[in-house]
Parts: C-alpha cells; structure tokens; sequence
C-alpha cells in the first residue's frame, strides 16, 4: 500500500486519476439553474443597453452646445420636444429614456435654469455624461459568464436580462452514503446497545449544501458490505463509509486502488480512501466529530473537483485564549467554539474527551494546527473555517 505525506499527497493523487473523468451536461430553464455549473460559456446575442439611454434625470444635448458655458456666461438651448435635436437645443428626459437623435450626453437637473421652454447651463460637460450608449455594458459577442462558473442569484438575473431563458449546466454529482456497522440504527429512539447512525444525518445536510444528489444506502452489516459498495460505486460518482469502531471493513473492497494507509492528519490518520473501479470511496471513522472535519478535509476538495469549481468556505480570524498544544509533525483539524469579544473574535478548541453533544451542539468552526508548528500560542490569530 501507499504512505502518504500529507492532505495535500492524498488530494493530488486523487485529482490525476480523475482529472479527465468524462463530464455529462444538460439544459435547464434558468429558474432551476442555480448552484449549477455553467458547462459552456454564455456569449451575449445581444447589446446592453439595447440604445442610447439616460442614466440621470435631465435635459439630454449635444456637448459641443455647451462649449464657453460658465457661471458668467451661460449658454441657453430651446426646449424640444422632438426625437432629433439641433446644436441649440435640449430636451427634457428620465432615467432610462432613450436618447433622442443628436444628443450625446445628460445635464442634471439642477446644474438647468428653466423659463420659457428654454435652459440657461452655465457650465459645459463631457460627452457621454449622464448617459449609457448601446452596448457600453455588454457588446454583442461578449462571453458574459464562463465555463465552469457556479450560478448565483445575481448570474441568474443576467441570463434573464439577456434574453437567456435555457442553460447548458454539468448535470449533479451522484454521491453514496453507507453506514458500515451492527451497533448503529437509523431510528430516532434507539435501540438496546445502539446509537442513532448520526453521520448520516450530518453528510446529508453537508451534501444538500453543495447541490449534488445524495444516495442513501443506509446501514449495512459485515455480510452484505462487499455487495452494497459494489452497487454504490456503479451507481455514484463518489462515494463516502462511515465506519464503526467495531466493523472489520477492509475485506469489502479487494484489489482496488488504495491512495493512502496512513495519512499525517489528526483526527483520521487511519482513514483510508481507495479507488473502486474508477470511483473514489472514502472510508471515514464513524465518529460524529471526526466524520464532520474528514468530509471537509478530504471529501469537500474532492466534490469540487468532480464540479470544476473552487469555493472556499467562510472563515474568519480570531485568537485563541489559551495556549494549545499540537502533535508536531501530524496536521490537526480542531473544532472550535467562537466568543466574540470588544476588540474581536477569540476561540476556545473543543477537546476531544468533550461529550458529543457540546459538539453538535457549540461548534461554530474548526481550526488547522499544522504539522511543522508547535503550538498556539494564547492571543495569536488563526484561520477559523466556519460551519
């Protein structure tokens, strides 16, 4: 089997073995399309704005008009009507009304003395002030948004100003959950000498956060654990087990590909991740705690890359409020609990004999200790990346 350095090791060598992994695409209307992945570029087949128009409310002119105007020698221009102008006259407009013919820019309101259907201006402007000609914002032609971009509300809004109803986006990731074990159960009450089967609960929600269809293949025993991952990596393009502490699982996946027997990272130096005909499984201890950090250490990176996107979670920076030890030469992922205080954010790391519902419970983020540190120390700043 292979060792493993690091994270990173273990990320890189997954990201080569399916980094040309065939992608499928469909089209959806864009009111279904968000969180999607755009799978071709977005080529505008039209101008915004469509015409000449104002941005203020005011009297649309030609700017050589103006030319000499000041406060001592104002010029006046006749008031039209029309949708031509000529050099010495103007015409009243609002925000988003056309230009009319022979205008190339907007005075305000309140740089115009009016009387008599005509304006004194005492002050000359530049061309194209006040004013969006056709195609400033968006030409023709343009590639508005590119593959690969995940779509927000805001992209949303600009395929409908563009008259972009149908989208191509990758069609979502199938990922499986199983839950390898006899002393789980998925029942709310449970039963004698069983635990509610938690991380499936957990990995759920975590996946509805990215937008990728979740197959639950529930609880398995030892018997059928072979059967169950056969059928899940065929029908999933990843694959993540939970693992009790009690589950012999290493004789479920045979000759495949093992990325990793030993991986410098805390918690999960004995996760194992393999790849099972060409889908990467990710075997992940059972523990609530340490199933939460593992999918966001391993997993998460992984989903992205199936989606060829790059998010990066929120995170904000805060010091600790003591000093915290580290297992020096081993990355440590640490749940941590934040305090907002007068002069910032402080952290205080949830322990690891810390009784499983203070983490569900308090946990607002987790913290990386790397490997090459020896500690850190009371009030030095680190990365907490929220939940």
């Amino acid at each position: 089997m292979i060792k493993a350095d690091s994270v990173n090791d273990v990320l890189n060598k997954i990201k080569k073995d399916f980094e040309n992994r065939e992608k499928s695409s469909h089209i959806v209307m864009i009111e279904d399309s968000l969180n999607h992945v755009l799978a071709s570029d977005i080529v505008s087949k039209v101008n915004i704005p469509s015409f000449d128009r104002a941005e203020i409310e005011g009297y649309a002119l030609n700017h050589e008009s103006l030319y000499g105007a000041d406060y001592y020698d104002p010029i006046n221009l006749d008031i039209s009507g029309k949708e031509q102008i000529n050099d010495n006259e103007a015409k009243y407009v609002i925000s988003g009304e056309a230009l009319p013919k022979g205008a190339d820019c907007v005075i305000d309101i309140e740089y115009v003395k009016e009387k008599d259907a005509v304006i004194s201006v005492n002050r000359e402007i530049a061309k194209g002030h006040g004013v969006s000609f056709k195609g400033s914002k968006i030409k023709s032609g343009d590639v508005v948004l590119k593959k690969d971009t995940k779509l927000n509300p805001l992209n949303i809004g600009l395929l409908a100003s563009l008259n972009e109803f149908m989208v191509e986006v990758y069609k979502k990731i199938k990922v499986g959950v199983i839950s390898f074990g006899e002393d789980i159960t998925v029942v709310r009450t449970p039963e004698k000498d069983k635990d509610i089967d938690l991380n499936s609960y957990i990995l759920s929600a975590e996946l509805e956060n990215k937008n990728v269809i979740n197959i639950p293949y529930g609880i398995v025993d030892k018997k059928s654990s072979a059967k169950v991952l056969e059928k899940a990596c065929d029908e999933c393009d990843i694959v993540i087990v939970t693992v009790s502490s009690s589950f012999d699982y290493k004789e479920a996946f045979g000759e495949n590909k093992v990325y990793s027997d030993e991986i410098l990272v805390s918690p999960g130096e004995d996760t194992l991740i393999m790849n099972y005909d060409h889908t990467p499984v990710f075997f992940l201890n059972g523990n609530p705690k340490d199933v939460y950090l593992l999918y966001n250490v391993f997993v998460r990176p992984v989903i992205d890359g199936f989606l060829n996107i790059e998010e990066n979670e929120p995170y904000i920076k805060a010091r600790s409020i003591y000093n915290v030890p580290s297992k020096k030469g081993i990355n440590e992922y640490k749940p941590v609990i934040l305090e907002k205080r007068d002069d910032g954010y402080y952290f205080e790391i949830i322990e690891d004999d810390s009784l499983l519902s203070e983490f569900l419970s308090n946990t607002d983020g987790y913290i990386l200790i790397p490997k090459d540190k020896d500690e850190i120390k009371k009030d030095e700043g680190v990365k907490v990346t929220l939940v």
